[in-house]
């Protein structure tokens, strides 16, 4: 939470990696709202890119998170000290039940075994997408692998009543 390097490595490397692979102008890019190391570095570097661009923090809707990693942010709030919120223009809060719907609509949809704050970072982006024009672009970043949940209950049956099992 106090390492200044965690934020200048995004900087330096996830955001050109981002910008390289991405056609066209980005027009938000969301991520979870943890120690701010990744969100700031990626979205200093964004910003410098495309001044227009959205950077925005989803957060837990509840102040009660299950989620690990992720902190009960808003505007005004205690920040960690790498987290840059002058470069955020929008916190998105998520419910817990649906973050760990969509990281389990990852893994049987998509093939892709990622942790809750992961399926918190999805669940804001898909969100955030069915507010854009068809023109609009939304990028998120998966920080969390679901390899660490798997001896855990997050990937069982409460979530097949929402038809994903």
């Amino acid at each position: 939470m106090n390492n200044p390097r965690n934020p200048n490595s995004h900087y330096e490397t996830t955001g050109p990696e981002i910008l390289s692979q991405h056609h066209g102008p980005l027009h938000t890019f969301v991520a979870g709202a943890g120690s701010g190391g990744t969100l700031s570095g990626i979205g200093k570097a964004l910003l410098e890119a495309d001044p227009y661009t959205k950077i925005k923090a989803a957060v837990p809707k509840q102040k009660e998170t299950i989620i690990a990693g992720v902190g009960q942010y808003h505007e005004g709030s205690p920040f960690p000290p790498v987290f840059d919120s002058s470069l955020v223009s929008d916190f998105v809060p998520i419910a817990d039940e649906k973050a760990l719907e969509v990281m389990a609509q990852l893994a049987k949809q998509e093939g892709l075994l990622v942790g809750p704050s992961s399926g918190m970072a999805a669940a804001a982006a898909i969100k955030i997408a069915e507010e854009l024009s068809p023109w609009q672009s939304v990028v998120t970043l998966f920080a969390d692998s679901g390899e660490r949940y798997l001896n855990c209950d997050l990937f069982a049956k409460p979530y097949s009543k929402a038809g994903l099992y």
